[in-house]
């Protein structure tokens, strides 16, 4: 596993809620630096913060929301780094339990040879950014299921993407994602 993911099952202790929560969310469009993010609900999920402390030490909110994807095909996989939003991303799994609910994966640039960006290097950043949508650019370091009520941790700086794309109408993907800082 890659240094400093951690992965926490039965992380919600009252998933029922949550499930019913994401079901009921008002989904929308978000545009953010110039990119549209479909199927977003924006969330106010307290209730997790004190649970990433019990894991980091402390964590301080940045934003938290449900994203929904419910179509095979809406984006191929989009390798990225959330490098600048926050020190950390979670990713909490919201489908029932025995339910599938796709993978998280970690690359590395083939080219560059980077699991995360070096923000010295522009040139290579925008690179790497260029080649998200073309996997064959990368190479996976490891693939974590994302069964019910699931929870990767993870330095917002490390390539990820969601993989493979395995959801449909019928059965979609459905996560919250949180960003937050560690105050040392």
């Amino acid at each position: 596993m890659r240094k400093d993911v951690k992965i926490i099952d039965d992380f919600c202790p009252d998933f029922g809620w949550l499930l019913q929560e994401a079901a009921n969310a008002t989904y929308t469009t978000i545009e953010h630096d110039g990119l549209s993010y479909r199927n977003i609900a924006v969330t106010n999920a307290t209730w997790a913060y004190p649970l990433f402390e019990v894991h980091l030490g402390s964590a301080e909110r940045k934003s938290d929301f449900f994203r929904l994807y419910v179509q095979h095909g809406e984006q191929s996989t989009f390798i990225h780094s959330d490098i600048g939003i926050a020190d950390f991303v979670a990713i909490l799994s919201l489908v029932p339990k025995g339910r599938h609910n796709g993978s998280l994966a970690f690359w590395r640039h083939k080219k560059l040879g980077w699991s995360e960006p070096d923000p010295n290097d522009l040139k290579g950043v925008r690179q790497a950014e260029r080649d998200g949508l073309i996997e064959d650019r990368w190479d996976m370091l490891e693939e974590i299921e994302m069964i019910s009520n699931r929870c990767v941790i993870f330095p917002a700086p490390f390539y990820h993407s969601r993989y493979p794309l395995d959801w449909t109408k019928d059965h979609p993907r459905i996560v919250q994602i949180f960003f937050f800082d560690v105050r040392r």
